[in-house]
C-alpha cells in the first residue's frame, strides 16, 4: 500500500471511529427528526419542508463550498460537527416552549448540516489518502459508518423507550462533539493543500461544466435523491397513519434503521469487496438503482406499509453499503483542487435539487390525488431508479479517464538517475525534452484528429515514409545471371568500399539473401539496413523468417525488427507478434518496440487484446530476461498507451499519491492474470509494492474489458524508461 505508513494505518483506525461516530449520529438524528416533526405536523407537511430544506441547502452550499476551497476538510469540517453539536443543544431548549418552531428547525438541521458532513468527511478522507490506498481503507471506513449505522438506531430506539425524543437531542449534541475531535484527528498528518484563490460553488459549477465525467455523477445524485425523497415521503405517510404519538413513531423509525443499520452491516462486510472485484466501481453503483426498480414495482403495485418498509430499506441499505463504497472512490482521481468546489456542490447542491425535484413531484401528487399520492410516489421513485441505472453504467468509463488525466497532471520528472540503461540514456540524448505543455497537447489534438482518435505518441519514432523506400524511385530490371554473380561477388568481397557501392538503393531484392548476413558486420551494417529497408516489401517473408531462424547470427536478427518494421503491413505485423516469442531477449526486445511503431502508424494493425495480454504473461513469466519497459511496452499493444507510460515513470516516483495512483490505474486496467505476475516485478523497479492481497478477487478485472483507448497522449521523459525509440544498431 502506497500510504500504509504506521502514521496512515493509525489515521485509518481513527478515521474508523469517526465515521462510526458521524453515521451514528445521521441515523440517530433522522429518527429524532421524523418523530419530532410528525408529531406536531401532519404527512402532507413533509414535502415544504423538504423544498425548504433544499434551497436552504443551496444557499448553505455557496458558502461552504468557498470555504473548503480556502480553508480545506482538514480545518473545515472538524468545526461544522461543533456547529451542529452546539445547534441540537439549542433545539432540546426549544422544544418544550416552541414545538413547532423546534421541529422545522430539527427538520432543516438534520437535511441541511447532515449532508454537509458526511459530504465533508468523505473528502477529508479522499484527500488523507492516496487512491490506491483509499481503496483498501474506505472499505474499513464504510465497514466503520455501517457499524455508527447499528448504534445510532439502538440508541435511539432505547432513549425513546427509556426517556423521550427530546432527550435525543442531547445525547445526539455529545455525538457531534465527539465527532468533532475524531474528524480532526483523521485528517491531521496528511497533505498539506495551499488555499485556492479561485474556490467555492463558482469554480465547482465551472469545473462541472468542463467536464463530462462530473456532470454524469451530479446527475447521479440528484436522481438518487428524488429516488430516496420520495420513497422516504411514501414511508413516513404510511407510518403516519398506522402510529399516533411521539415515542411511538420514534420507535417504529428507530427499529427502521437498527435493523437496515444491521443488514447494510452485513452486507458491507460480506459483499462490498465481491461487489467490487465482480461488477466493478460503475457496476457495484447500478446495483442501488437497479434493486429499487424491481422493488418499486412491487411497490407500487400493493401499497402497503410492509411494502413501503421492504423497498425503502433496499434503498436505504444499499445506498448506504456498496453504493457509498463504490461512489466515494469516483472522487479519488480528482486533485484537491477541482474535489473540494465540486464535491460539496456534487455531493449536497446536486443532492438538494434531486429532493426539491422528489418534493415537487409529491406535492403535484398531493394536488392531483391525494388519495394515491403514495402510489404515485413510488411510481416516480421506478423512473428515477431507471434513468440511475443508465446513468451509473456511463460512468465507467469517465472514472478511467480521470485516473489517466491524474497521472498526467502529476508531471512526472527522471532525473538521470532515473535512467537505467545506455541505450535509454543515448535515446534521452537525441530527443528534445523542452517542448511546451501546451504546444504539445495542440499536436496531440491534430494528431487524434488525424488518426481517427487514436493516441499515437507512444512511438517517438520518425514518420514511417522516412525509413521506407521513396516511391518514385524505379526499381531497375532483373539483371543477367552473369551481373547478379558480379553483384554477390562483389558483397563477400569483404572489401568495403565495393560492397557499400552495391548496397547504394535501389538493389535488387534477389539479393536479399546475401545482404542479411552483412547485418552481422559492424562496418556494413548501417548501408545493409538501408538497402534492405528500400527492398523490404517485397521481401517481408525473407526478412521475417531470417529473424525467426536461431541458425542466424544474433547481430543480424537484433537488426532485422526495425526493418520488418518499415515494411508497414499485415504480414509484418505477424511476423513481429511471432518475434515476441523469440528465443533471443533482444529479438523479443526489438520486436516488441517495432510493433508498437507499427501499430502507432496503423492501428488497423494491432494484434487482439487476448493475444496481447497473453504475450505480455509469456514475457513476465520469462524473468529477469524480458525487461520490466518491454512488457510495458507489450501491455501498450492492449490498451491505452500514455497512462502506462506515465505509470511506469510514476512508480519510480517519491511521491506516494502519484504512486498510489498509478498502482490504482493499473489494477483497473490489467487482467487478473497480468497483475498477478506483475506486482513482484514491480519491486526490481523500485518501487513500493501493492498490498498483499487475493488477487485476482481484489482487482477489478471487468474495468479492463471496458476500458477506453482514444485518450489524447501527452510525451514526457518517456526515454528514460526505457520507451523511447530504438535503433537498429
Amino acid at each position: 500500500m502506497a500510504d500504509q505508513s504506521g502514521e496512515a494505518r493509525s489515521a485509518t483506525i481513527v478515521g474508523t471511529i469517526a465515521a462510526a461516530i458521524m453515521i451514528a449520529g445521521q441515523v440517530g438524528s433522522k429518527a429524532t427528526r421524523d418523530a419530532v416533526f410528525l408529531d406536531v405536523f401532519s404527512a402532507s407537511e413533509l414535502p415544504k419542508a423538504m423544498l425548504a430544506a433544499a434551497v436552504l441547502s443551496a444557499l448553505t452550499v455557496l458558502v461552504v463550498s468557498q470555504a473548503m476551497s480556502r480553508l480545506g476538510p482538514q480545518s473545515l469540517v472538524p468545526a461544522l460537527f461543533v456547529i451542529s453539536g452546539f445547534a441540537y443543544g439549542g433545539e432540546y431548549l426549544l422544544l418544550p416552549s416552541a414545538p413547532k418552531v423546534a421541529a422545522a428547525i430539527v427538520y432543516l438541521h438534520v437535511a441541511v448540516l447532515g449532508s454537509l458532513l458526511v459530504s465533508g468527511f468523505w473528502s477529508l478522507v479522499s484527500e488523507r489518502f492516496d487512491p490506491h490506498t483509499a481503496k483498501k481503507v474506505f472499505g474499513r471506513i464504510t465497514l466503520g459508518a455501517t457499524a455508527g449505522g447499528l448504534i445510532g438506531g439502538v440508541t435511539a430506539e432505547r432513549v425513546a423507550a427509556l426517556f423521550d425524543a427530546r432527550t435525543m437531542l442531547l445525547v445526539l449534541a455529545g455525538m457531534n462533539l465527539c465527532g468533532a475531535l475524531a474528524v480532526f484527528l483523521t485528517g491531521r498528518g496528511g497533505p498539506k493543500h495551499e488555499a485556492q484563490a479561485e474556490g467555492g460553488a463558482g469554480a465547482g459549477l465551472r469545473f462541472l461544466s468542463e467536464t463530462p465525467y462530473l456532470k454524469l455523477l451530479g446527475v447521479l445524485v440528484a436522481l438518487t435523491a428524488v429516488m430516496s425523497g420520495v420513497l422516504d415521503y411514501a414511508l413516513k405517510a404510511a407510518a403516519d397513519e398506522a402510529y399516533d404519538s411521539r415515542e411511538s413513531l420514534m420507535s417504529f423509525f428507530a427499529i427502521f434503521y437498527t435493523a437496515t443499520s444491521l443488514i447494510t452491516l452485513i452486507a458491507q462486510s460480506t459483499l462490498n469487496k465481491r461487489a467490487l472485484a465482480r461488477f466493478g466501481i460503475g457496476g457495484t453503483i447500478a446495483l442501488l438503482p437497479a434493486m429499487v426498480l424491481i422493488g418499486g414495482v412491487l411497490g407500487a403495485a400493493m401499497t402497503r406499509l410492509w411494502t413501503l418498509v421492504v423497498v425503502r430499506g433496499i434503498e436505504s441499505v444499499l445506498s448506504n453499503s456498496l453504493y457509498r463504497s463504490g461512489y466515494e472512490l469516483l472522487f479519488t482521481p480528482l486533485s484537491p483542487e477541482r474535489k473540494r468546489p465540486t464535491k460539496t456542490v456534487i455531493d449536497v447542491g446536486f443532492d438538494r435539487l434531486g429532493g426539491a425535484l422528489a418534493s415537487g413531484a409529491v406535492m403535484l401528487a398531493l394536488a392531483l390525488s391525494p388519495a394515491t399520492a403514495t402510489r404515485t410516489a413510488v411510481l416516480v421513485a421506478v423512473v428515477a431508479a431507471a434513468l440511475a441505472l443508465v446513468t451509473a453504467l456511463r460512468l465507467h468509463r469517465g472514472y478511467i479517464a480521470e485516473l489517466a488525466e491524474s497521472l498526467r497532471l502529476g508531471r512526472v520528472k527522471l532525473s538521470d538517475s532515473d535512467i537505467v540503461d545506455a541505450t535509454t540514456r543515448k535515446t534521452l540524448a537525441d530527443t528534445t525534452m523542452a517542448i511546451d505543455r501546451e504546444q504539445l497537447l495542440a499536436q496531440i489534438d491534430v494528431l487524434r484528429q488525424e488518426q481517427g482518435g487514436r493516441a499515437t505518441l507512444m512511438s517517438g519514432s520518425s514518420p514511417p515514409d522516412a525509413v521506407q523506400e521513396d516511391s518514385a524511385a524505379a526499381v531497375p530490371d532483373r539483371p543477367t545471371t552473369e551481373a547478379l554473380l558480379a553483384q554477390i561477388g562483389e558483397l563477400l568481397s569483404g572489401d568495403l568500399d565495393r560492397a557499400t557501392a552495391v548496397l547504394r538503393p535501389p538493389v535488387d531484392r534477389h539479393l536479399v539473401g546475401h545482404i542479411i548476413p552483412l547485418l552481422a558486420d559492424a562496418s556494413l551494417a548501417r548501408a545493409a539496413r538501408r538497402a534492405l529497408k528500400q527492398a523490404a516489401r517485397k521481401v517481408t517473408g525473407q526478412l521475417i523468417d531470417a529473424m525467426l531462424d536461431d541458425q542466424q547470427p544474433a547481430p543480424v536478427r537484433r537488426r532485422l525488427p526495425d526493418i520488418i518494421e518499415s515494411c508497414q503491413n499485415e504480414r509484418a505485423a505477424r511476423g513481429l507478434f511471432a518475434g515476441l516469442d523469440s528465443d533471443l531477449a533482444i529479438v523479443r526486445e526489438r520486436c516488441a518496440f517495432a510493433l508498437r511503431d507499427l501499430t502507432a502508424a496503423q492501428p488497423t494493425l494491432e494484434p487482439p487484446k487476448r493475444q496481447a495480454f497473453e504475450a505480455a504473461i509469456r514475457a513476465l513469466e520469462r524473468e529477469p530476461q524480458d525487461k520490466l519497459t518491454h512488457v510495458f511496452v507489450i501491455l501498450g499493444l492492449a490498451l491505452e498507451r500514455e497512462p502506462l507510460e506515465l505509470s511506469l515513470s510514476a512508480l519510480r516516483s517519491d511521491d506516494t499519491n502519484l504512486r498510489g495512483t498509478s498502482y490504482e490505474y493499473l489494477e483497473n486496467v490489467l487482467p487478473s492474470a497480468v497483475r498477478q505476475l506483475l506486482w513482484p516485478r514491480l519491486k526490481e523497479y523500485g518501487s513500493v509494492a501493492p498490498p498483499k492481497h487475493k488477487a485476482p478477487r481484489r482487482s477489478e478485472k471487468q474495468m479492463a474489458d471496458e476500458l477506453r483507448q482514444s485518450m489524447a497522449s501527452l510525451q514526457i521523459d518517456r526515454t528514460a524508461l526505457g520507451l523511447g525509440p530504438k535503433t537498429g544498431q
